[in-house]
C-alpha cells in the first residue's frame, strides 16, 4: 500500500525507495541491538527512557530497582482525587460520584485522597467536578500540602503557585480562614488558578504575578508557612507525562537547579522566625533535592530540618532521612521529594 501510494503521489524513484526501505525495516532485528554492551543503552532502548536517566536512576537505585521503575513508568498511571471538603465530605462524594458512574477508593494514608477504580468518562467531565466538588491531583502533591500543615488564620504563602492544585488544598486545610499569596510568573497560569479557585469556593487567595526571585523585595511580609514547588526536571513524571522523555536531558538538571537555588534562598527570607519552608519537586535527582537542601541549610545557617510528616514515603538520599521521597513502582504516585525545614533564627 506505501509502495502504491508513493507512485501515485510520487513518482516511481519515491515508490522504489520506499520499497527498499520497507524490506530493510522487514530485516531489521531488535535482537541486535539489545546485544550492545552497554546496558544503560540496551535498557533506554528496551523501556523508552532516555539513556543518561537510564545510568543516572541504576546508579541511584541499583538496577534491579531502576528497571522497576522503568516497567511501572510505561504502565497506565492511576488518577487521584481529592475531595474538596470546602463544598462536601468523604462519604457525600462517593455516593455523587457512584451516581455519575465513577468507582473510587480512599486512600490509606492520606483522608482527604481517593483512587479512581472505573468510570463512565473521564473525571474532568463529571458534573462534580464542574460544580468544584473534588480536584484531580496526584497523591504526592496532595501530601505537599499536608506536611505544610497549615491552620486556619495563617498567613501562607504559595510560590510557583499555578494552576492552583497545591493552593486549593492549603485553602481548604485552612478552612478558607487566614490568607493564601498565590505566586506565579506566569499570567496566564495565574488566570488558570483563578479559575479553579472560584470553582473550589477558594476565597482567601491573592495572586502576584511575579517573579518568584523578587519576593524579598516585593513582599514585605513576614509569613507562617511558605511553600516552594518550583520548576523542574520533571523526571519523576515519566509515567504521567511520557512525552517529557523526548526533550528532557542530563543538562536541564543543572539548570533547573540553579533556578530552585535562586527561588528557594529568595522565599526563605519572607519566612518569620520558628516558621516553616516546605520544598516539593516532581523530579528524581540528587541535584533538585538532596543536594540543593543540604547545601541550603548550610549556606543559610538558619534553619534545620524536620521530618516531613506524614512520612508516608522512603527516606531522602545522602543522608537526608527526614525528608523524603516516593516512586511510581513503590507508592504508584509520580516520583516527588518533600523536605520540611524550620526557622531558627
Amino acid at each position: 500500500v506505501a509502495v502504491n501510494l508513493a507512485k501515485k503521489m510520487l513518482d516511481d524513484n519515491a515508490a522504489r525507495l520506499v520499497n527498499a526501505l520497507l524490506r530493510q525495516i522487514e530485516d531489521f532485528k531488535i535482537e541486535k541491538v539489545l546485544e550492545r554492551e552497554d546496558k544503560a543503552e540496551v535498557l533506554a532502548l528496551k523501556y523508552s527512557h532516555p539513556t543518561w536517566f537510564v545510568r543516572y536512576m541504576i546508579e541511584l537505585l541499583g538496577e534491579e530497582e531502576a528497571i522497576k521503575l522503568f516497567e511501572v513508568n510505561n504502565s497506565p498511571a492511576p488518577v487521584w482525587l481529592r475531595v474538596n471538603t470546602l463544598k462536601t465530605d468523604k462519604e457525600k462524594l462517593i455516593k455523587t460520584l457512584e451516581r455519575e458512574g465513577t468507582k473510587v477508593a480512599p486512600d490509606a494514608d492520606l483522608p482527604d485522597v481517593f483512587r479512581v477504580i472505573e468510570s463512565r468518562k473521564p473525571p474532568i467531565r463529571l458534573s462534580s467536578f464542574s460544580r468544584g466538588l473534588f480536584y484531580i491531583q496526584d497523591k504526592a502533591s496532595v501530601l505537599a500540602g499536608h506536611v505544610l500543615d497549615p491552620k486556619p488564620g495563617e498567613l501562607i504563602v504559595d510560590v510557583c503557585a499555578a494552576p492552583g492544585g497545591k493552593t486549593s488544598h492549603i485553602a481548604q486545610l485552612m478552612e478558607n480562614e487566614g490568607k493564601i499569596i498565590a505566586i506565579d510568573i506566569s499570567r496566564l497560569r495565574i488566570k488558570a488558578l483563578k479559575n479553579n479557585m472560584k470553582r473550589l469556593g477558594v476565597k482567601i487567595v491573592e495572586t502576584k504575578i511575579m517573579d518568584a526571585r523578587d519576593i524579598p523585595r516585593k513582599l514585605k511580609i513576614e509569613a507562617d508557612r511558605v511553600l516552594v514547588d518550583p520548576a523542574c526536571s520533571s523526571t519523576g513524571n515519566l509515567r504521567s507525562r511520557p512525552e517529557v522523555r523526548l526533550w528532557v536531558k542530563k543538562k536541564d538538571v543543572k539548570r533547573f537547579a540553579k533556578l530552585q537555588w535562586e527561588i528557594l534562598k529568595s522565599a526563605a527570607e519572607i519566612v518569620k522566625e520558628n516558621g516553616i519552608l516546605v520544598y516539593s519537586t516532581c523530579s528524581m535527582t540528587l541535584e533538585e533535592n538532596e543536594y540543593l537542601i543540604k547545601r541550603f541549610i548550610e549556606d543559610t545557617n538558619s534553619f534545620k530540618i524536620v521530618k516531613a510528616e506524614p512520612f508516608i514515603g522512603k527516606p531522602g538520599f545522602n543522608d537526608l532521612t527526614n525528608a523524603q521521597r516516593l516512586f511510581p513502582h513503590l507508592h504508584d504516585t509520580e516520583g516527588f521529594f518533600i523536605a520540611k525545614l524550620v526557622k531558627t533564627r
